[in-house]
């Protein structure tokens, strides 16, 4: 089986990452490493690409910020007390 490899212009429309977030998330081991393809072209083997889109979670991320989980938690409760429906208006 022949190796595809895929470059940047390609990880980006099939993901909808940015090119910094790429690099962080590679750097933090979070997505596939880079392969150099000469001094300045890189691409990614297209099967690791695929394995890590399909281990990807599907529906909503939990949150991880703490102010992120506070605000969520005032939100529900004004939406429980019959408040916040329409937070435009504010």
């Amino acid at each position: 089986m022949t190796r595809r490899i895929i470059r940047r212009s390609q990880i980006q429309a099939r993901t909808g990452l940015s090119i910094s977030t790429i690099r962080l998330w590679e750097r933090a081991g979070r997505f596939p490493k880079r392969i150099w393809l000469g001094e300045n072209a890189v691409g990614w083997d297209e099967g690791e690409i695929e394995a890590w889109l399909t281990a990807r979670p599907r529906g909503p991320l939990p949150a991880t910020n703490p102010a992120l989980k506070a605000a969520q938690v005032v939100l529900r409760e004004r939406q429980g007390a019959g408040e916040g429906k329409d937070l435009s208006a504010a």
